[in-house]
């Protein structure tokens, strides 16, 4: 493949799926590099456009590949190796690190049933979980998650289908807004004190904003350059 700049809003759901713990069962939000190692961690990034797998783990181990593949099948530098048969991207680094330590597996060539054209009713069904689209007003994950009594956190303005049910769950993005300042904080407790509905919001929404360790990892973002193509 030819490569070519990762869109900035693909490079940051890159950098969260790296530095951070998008869902996960935790009493407070946990972060790769947090001083709670041994957490178990759920990741899951969602890249709306698509992915191109043989561009992500290309079948270096085929004969047909490259000329199958055309251009598609050049690369900037050597793709890293997982076995004789795969590899990764050559920008997939820390992805290859986590595979020799036994922390990452690649489920190759997968897909839904669904066999139409739509794209917005194939997105519905991976999220949801279900065998028709709309069927289900619930996401698969969010359904685990109150099973499970674990908590989650959507990286958006909005808490995803995938992540919808019966668990409440935080969202967090971005603001363009400067901090809100001591003295507005406690006049909104003032304010939203003697109503226990916004209160609660008012809570959680200190507790996800003022957290060091968020903070501090969605700051470093992460380095551009060249990744998989969509």
């Amino acid at each position: 493949m030819m490569n070519r700049p990762v869109d900035p809003r693909r490079r940051f759901l890159i950098g969260a799926a790296l530095s951070s713990s998008v869902i996960a069962p935790w009493s407070t939000l946990s972060f790769a590099g947090s001083s709670d190692a041994g957490a178990n961690r759920f990741v899951m990034v969602i890249l709306r456009g698509g992915l191109d797998g043989l561009s992500a783990v290309p079948a270096v181990g085929d004969p047909e590949f490259a000329a199958a593949r055309g251009a598609l099948a050049q690369f900037a530098s050597p793709p890293l190796a997982l076995d004789n048969d795969f590899a990764l991207h050559p920008q997939l680094a820390a992805l290859h690190a986590m595979y020799g330590r036994g922390e990452l597996a690649v489920v190759h060539a997968v897909g839904l049933p669904y066999r139409e054209r739509s794209h917005f009713d194939a997105q519905q069904l991976l999220e949801s979980g279900g065998t028709r689209p709309y069927e289900l007003t619930t996401g698969w994950l969010g359904r685990a998650l109150a099973h499970s009594g674990s908590k989650g956190i959507a990286l958006d303005t909005a808490v995803p289908l995938v992540l919808r049910g019966t668990t409440s769950v935080d969202t967090w993005s971005p603001s363009a807004m400067p901090d809100p300042s001591a003295d507005f904080v406690m006049r909104l407790e003032r304010m939203y004190g003697h109503d226990a509905a916004l209160a609660t919001a008012l809570s959680r929404a200190k507790a996800l904003h003022f957290d060091p360790e968020m903070m501090s990892s969605m700051a470093g973002g992460n380095s551009a350059g060249a990744g998989p193509r969509a």
